[in-house]
């Protein structure tokens, strides 16, 4: 059985909004046993733009630093996203080198963006990326606009979240599933209505794969994919979750 709003009961829409970000450091163990990289499509950006700007606050709005905001926040939000998307990566040790950390945010972003333009069939599909260190703007962009699911739709740009309300409210997000995940808290994923999409993986896999350009075939075949016209696999999660902590 389909669970509520998956591909075939979700109306389409022309143009939508998908805003990518991380959550959980990748370079040590302290903030918890998973690394999410999470990607969401809203149909309604200015109402998900407003769940942040509305505050009127000076400094950039954080999960992290807004624990009486979070739940106004998302409920605010939850309306303006169509799906969420996530790679939640399991680190399998205490410490990864700069090579590592590289290689494992690469090919998570990698299989995001697979994961996200295989699903979405929108005519054109605006990508906002939260800057991050482990990979070059250019590098992040490339792998939406030039992704094989793509087929000219995707426009994407590397920005920092303190420039874009957009990206953080996705911060709320992003905070909502790493919660889940590392601190075994449902109270702010169970807000979040949409459908979710997420792809579980290992640092033991991902950081053994190089990223050089499209050659990504070990993350394929963990993401469920075979070859180029393959749709990547997923797991399709839902509100009432049933990962045991």
């Amino acid at each position: 059985m389909k669970s509520k709003g998956v591909n075939d009961v979700i109306p389409d829409v022309t143009r939508i909004f998908v805003s990518v970000d991380e959550g959980g450091d990748i370079g040590s163990n302290t903030e918890g046993m998973w690394y999410i990289l999470c990607g969401c499509s809203v149909h309604d950006r200015v109402r998900f733009a407003d769940a942040t700007k509305h505050f009127g606050f000076v400094k950039e709005m954080k999960f992290r630093k807004s624990a009486k905001r979070r739940t106004e926040v998302l409920t605010y939000a939850d309306p303006a996203i169509r799906r969420i998307y996530y790679v939640a990566t399991r680190k399998d040790q205490s410490t990864f080198t700069p090579m590592e950390q590289k290689a494992i945010h690469d090919n998570a972003l990698g299989m995001l963006s697979d994961l996200i333009l295989s699903t979405e069939q929108s005519r054109f599909i605006d990508v906002e990326i939260d800057h991050n260190d482990l990979i070059d703007d250019e590098r992040a962009e490339s792998l939406f606009e030039k992704n094989r699911f793509s087929k000219g739709r995707a426009k994407a740009r590397a920005i920092s979240s303190e420039e874009s309300y957009e990206m953080q409210t996705h911060d709320f997000i992003v905070g909502a599933i790493g919660k889940l995940y590392n601190r075994c808290d449902e109270r702010y994923a169970e807000l979040l209505t949409a459908p979710k999409f997420c792809i579980l993986t290992s640092s033991d896999m991902m950081k053994s794969v190089s990223p050089t350009g499209r050659s990504r075939q070990a993350v394929r075949n963990t993401a469920g994919g075979q070859n180029n016209n393959t749709r990547p696999k997923y797991k399709k999660t839902h509100k009432k979750s049933k990962r045991r902590c």
